[in-house]
């Protein structure tokens, strides 16, 4: 039996209406891409012509997906402007590419798509990519925020203060235990300076000691904090306090910031 678009769309249910951001250098797989879309109920935020055009208005629009054809013409590929974008927001990203060899496809795969289309297409196959790829980015999404509630949730019950830094050498995280050593709370530690948190002085000569994070020189070595340390807390008290400092580093080992543990 022949199927006819009608047909596919009664026998698959249809996915959560999303806002698409199109980049597509040829108007005439531009307007069929639209169209396509809007008929299975999308809905297009905007249309882009090049990489440069693509960046600027996934950042400004924010799109929930971004359907981005990789040869573009001169200038950025999609698979370059993909990368930008992905520095900047995590909006998953499906290519469109009129071929795919396995240069291209080892290229493309750095930048983590959630799917591909080889023109020309067919609506059924456009449907069924995107049903995948937001598929693959809900669940992904909620495996990372169980991973990090598990995270935070072990941290918590350590004994041990322990507080994170950004790259900036910004507070992202403090645990029970630092919050009581500091007399901070979480909510006015989290965003300011670790060294504005983390008052520690030397007990001998009262001065203020170095930022630890600045004595990591290794991306893999840690910082002892052992000797005469004291923490003045945000309160007045004092405590002698010992610990270690290490960098949080991401897969490629470059470093995202620091954790401090004292007790």
């Amino acid at each position: 039996m022949l199927l006819t678009t009608e047909h596919f769309h009664s026998k698959i249910p249809h996915i959560m209406a999303i806002k698409f951001l199109i980049v597509e250098d040829e108007p005439v797989i531009r307007r069929h891409i639209a169209a396509s879309l809007t008929k299975l109920g999308h809905e297009i935020l905007d249309q882009a012509v090049d990489a440069e055009e693509a960046l600027e208005k996934a950042i400004k629009l924010k799109p929930d997906m971004i359907l981005m054809d990789i040869n573009l013409g001169e200038g950025m590929n999609g698979i370059e402007a993909a990368t930008k974008i992905h520095e900047v927001q995590d909006t998953p990203i499906i290519y469109l590419t009129a071929y795919a060899d396995d240069q291209l496809v080892k290229e493309a795969t750095k930048t983590e798509p959630y799917g591909y289309i080889i023109k020309p297409f067919q609506e059924r196959e456009l449907h069924i990519v995107i049903e995948i790829g937001l598929f693959k980015y809900k669940t992904e999404k909620k495996l990372k925020a169980f991973n990090e509630h598990l995270f935070l949730a072990t941290l918590n019950s350590v004994d041990d203060a322990v507080i994170t830094t950004d790259e900036a050498g910004k507070i992202n995280f403090i645990n029970y235990k630092a919050e009581e050593l500091t007399a901070w709370p979480k909510n006015e530690a989290e965003g300011k300076g670790l060294m504005e948190v983390f008052n520690v002085i030397h007990e001998g000569t009262r001065v203020p000691i170095e930022n630890p994070v600045d004595s990591i020189t290794d991306i893999g070595s840690i910082a002892q904090l052992k000797g005469d340390y004291i923490l003045i807390s945000n309160s007045g008290e004092e405590d002698n306090i010992s610990g270690t400092v290490s960098p949080i580093l991401d897969d490629e080992e470059n470093r995202m910031g620091a954790v401090i543990v004292f007790r």
